[in-house]
């Protein structure tokens, strides 16, 4: 049917050189042409039906599948296109939202759980897709800020009907708590270019002396491995560019207690541009933060 997300569907699927005999999938026919000569179709990952390695023990996955269907994919694509979070991000979502819950109320009500610890990645997730679109920057469209925005409420409202599965329980005595895994920090209260979700960023390490830059043949900017003695990687590691670590490292690993608090002291006496306030408010070398 045009427009509505059907779940369960039974595929199958290779990868590589495996072949899946069995696997189910989303799909979702987004437009269709009266005539039939054209259409639009999102056809989700796929899910392996007999995958029970995260189940145990493993008769719980048997119990589930058969009691409240398979485990349906998530998307993890589409963030910046409007018509992908609205149309399949939120749906499959919340397909998934109300799977997880169902699954969840009839593993409590057939095994007389305790406790139970749940975790729903669908605001995280999203978040990540599409929530800094929201915000009205420069150069930005400010309606489509607003509908990002909008989206995002949307996402709330998801996760609230996630936890009204739940609700239920208050009244047979369950006390629920509700947490988040961390927060989302948007673009404007960014960490003054030092940290980044999913690889190397330069410029403070650049500053500070520790990174050095250099430009390739056709003038593209890139690490100088020759020069650079550590790297800003992800939102809070700093790697030593170490001999014997790789084969461009130039740091001698008797030097490396003595680099670790020239870069701590480095990083404490960074300041912000704008308000003269440091911005680091504790580093620690690896061995000291395993303590915490």
């Amino acid at each position: 049917p045009l427009g509505e997300m059907v779940v369960q569907v039974v595929d199958e699927a290779i990868v590589g050189d495996k072949k899946y005999a069995k696997v189910n999938r989303n799909i979702k026919l987004l437009k269709l042409d009266e005539d039939g000569s054209n259409l639009s179709m999102y056809i989700s990952a796929a899910m392996d039906m007999s995958n029970d390695s995260v189940w145990h023990p493993k008769r719980l996955f048997k119990e589930v599948v058969e009691n409240v269907g398979y485990i349906p994919p998530n998307p993890t694509f589409g963030g910046k296109n409007l018509e992908i979070v609205n149309r399949i991000m939120l749906p499959t979502w919340e397909v998934l939202c109300q799977w997880q819950a169902k699954a969840l109320n009839f593993l409590i009500d057939e095994n007389g759980y305790q406790v139970v610890f749940s975790h729903i990645h669908n605001v995280d997730a999203m978040g990540h897709m599409f929530w800094f679109l929201g915000k009205d920057r420069p150069g930005m469209n400010q309606m489509n800020g607003e509908r990002y925005r909008k989206n995002f409420e949307e996402v709330y409202k998801q996760t609230d009907r996630y936890l009204g599965r739940f609700l239920h329980y208050l009244d047979e005595g369950w006390t629920i708590m509700i947490f988040s895994d961390h927060a989302q920090v948007a673009p404007k209260h960014d960490l003054q270019f030092l940290g980044d979700p999913s690889g190397v960023n330069v410029r403070v390490m650049e500053e500070l002396g520790f990174t050095v830059m250099k430009k390739d043949e056709n003038g593209k900017e890139e690490i100088d491995w020759t020069k650079t003695r550590a790297v800003a990687n992800r939102e809070m590691h700093i790697y030593l560019n170490l001999k014997g670590r790789t084969d461009h490292g130039i740091v001698d690993p008797e030097d490396q207690f003595e680099l670790e608090e020239e870069i701590m002291t480095a990083l404490y006496g960074y300041k912000d541009k704008v308000s003269g306030k440091r911005i680091i408010a504790l580093a620690l070398r690896r061995k000291d933060a395993a303590l915490i």
